[in-house]
């Protein structure tokens, strides 16, 4: 079973050439960094590429150098679901770049969690996971991904499925992690960019209450909230202590219309 693309032609280019001359020239905008890859993942907005990929390429060019056999993709779904999590059970992801290839073996182990039920109505629905695929098909083509939508957002929930994934993530250091959000909504351009700000503050600290309480009294916000706490808490235990914001931006940055913005952030999560 092949997942089809649904926002190809709306959120980036559906044409092969166009797409990869789109991500080219983001990439080439971010100075390479002089480091070795020790990262265990990075959170990526997943707006349309006119306003986030080169947010986004920020993250994706920090990761550049990582020898990434999985890639374990958390992105949330804005409707809801029927259980907490959705493991995609496709075989192949198709992107107009090419197909990646889902790791069937722990997205069938998944599956058989009670939390974790693939439902195609709700896939169909949601782009922030789809956004992501063509950044990673052109960085890992080779590497497996497994596809997780993060339904209903609680921190229990997020805890949860750092249990689940910690003993796959910890395993070698050949996974990367990605986390799919974008931060606040539709406030003006001087209001959005002091919660973001806080936002990655309070990310960096990696104190997961902390950031669910300033999410649900909404001092920010944050779109892919549960991932980033499971992101967060498997920094935590597995000693990725050093957060690092790439890169910020709001959509009134390519708008001219700094009224009612959305933010873009990617921060990355690694080990000394």
């Amino acid at each position: 079973m092949i997942r089809l693309t649904n926002y190809a032609g709306s959120f980036y280019p559906e044409k092969e050439n166009e797409l990869n001359r789109l991500i080219d020239i983001y990439l080439s905008k971010v100075e390479p960094y002089d480091r070795e890859s020790n990262t265990l993942g990075v959170i990526v907005p997943h707006a349309g590429y006119v306003y986030s990929g080169a947010t986004a390429a920020y993250a994706y060019k920090y990761v550049q150098q990582k020898k990434v056999k999985r890639v374990f993709l958390i992105a949330p779904s804005h409707r809801g679901g029927q259980t907490p999590f959705s493991v995609l059970l496709y075989r192949l992801l198709k992107t107009p770049l090419g197909n990646l290839s889902v790791d069937q073996d722990i997205a069938k182990k998944l599956s058989d969690d009670k939390r974790f039920f693939f439902n195609s109505f709700f896939d169909r629905q949601e782009h922030s996971l789809e956004v992501q695929l063509p950044f990673l098909y052109r960085l890992f083509q080779d590497a497996k991904i497994i596809p997780i939508m993060f339904n209903h957002q609680t921190h229990d929930n997020a805890l949860y499925l750092a249990d689940i994934l910690e003993p796959y993530v910890s395993d070698d250091d050949h996974n990367l992690i990605v986390i799919s959000s974008d931060f606040s909504h539709y406030y003006d351009a001087e209001i959005a960019e002091k919660m973001d700000m806080k936002a990655a503050e309070l990310i960096c600290q990696l104190d997961t209450e902390l950031f669910f309480e300033s999410n649900k009294n909404a001092k920010i916000e944050a779109c892919g909230l549960g991932g980033i706490i499971t992101m967060m808490e498997l920094s935590k235990r597995l000693g990725y202590n050093m957060c690092k914001l790439l890169k910020y931006s709001h959509s009134g940055m390519v708008s001219n219309d700094n009224s009612q913005v959305v933010g873009y952030a990617s921060l990355a999560f690694d080990r000394e």
